[in-house]
């Protein structure tokens, strides 16, 4: 009985708020873990990617979300003859999304954007077992795209996932050698959200 006079309370607070329309904020975060091995090398990248939005229009926001990425590569062979790998990476991934509410507590929405390097470090142990610091200039350009759903919990707060594919075009510098790689890959994105509804319509 109390699980439904709950759910009767969140549904009635919901009513009347536009958690979607012009001049709303959105906020939040997205993460994806991925791990690879193949050809006795571990491949560990974890990526986070805070949300900071604002709608334009009606169902229509505009996103400039600062991006995090760690990696670390080992080899599980020789850790003397082949260095480990550590690097971070800072980007900037400005997109645009369109959100359709279902409902006020589903919001499906598509996505389109692109992302790019600012900034990497990489630590890695030398050939002699060393371990150094080194700023690196490990460059990356990608267009991506996906569909995803934001599950709320209540008129602010709310669950996001976002499935997106993504082709990218990374150069990787290491001492006087360059790599040039592309990729076209999926991605599964979880985290949360956090609307700002600019008013409440419903005081007529």
């Amino acid at each position: 009985m109390k699980k439904i006079i709950f759910i009767v309370l969140l549904f009635i607070e919901l009513q009347g708020y536009s958690q979607i329309g012009k001049g709303s904020f959105i906020s939040g975060g997205l993460s994806n873990v991925k791990y690879e091995l193949k050809d006795n090398i571990s491949n560990f990248e974890c990526d986070f990617e805070p949300i900071l939005g604002y709608f334009l229009f009606d169902n229509f926001s505009i996103n400039v979300n600062p991006s995090i990425k760690y990696n670390s590569s080992k080899n599980l062979e020789s850790s003397l003859l082949y260095p480990t790998n550590k690097s971070i990476t800072y980007g900037l991934a400005p997109n645009i999304s369109y959100y359709y509410e279902l409902n006020k507590f589903l919001y499906p929405y598509l996505n389109i954007g692109s992302e790019f390097s600012i900034y990497s470090k990489r630590k890695y142990n030398d050939y002699d077992g060393t371990l150094g610091d080194y700023e690196i200039k490990n460059k990356y350009l990608e267009i991506n795209a996906g569909v995803g759903l934001i599950i709320m919990l209540n008129k602010y707060l709310g669950l996001n996932t976002l499935l997106t594919v993504h082709s990218t075009k990374s150069t990787y510098y290491f001492d006087d050698s360059e790599t040039l790689k592309k990729h076209l890959f999926f991605n599964m994105n979880f985290g949360f959200t956090i609307l700002f509804p600019k008013q409440n319509i419903s005081s007529e």
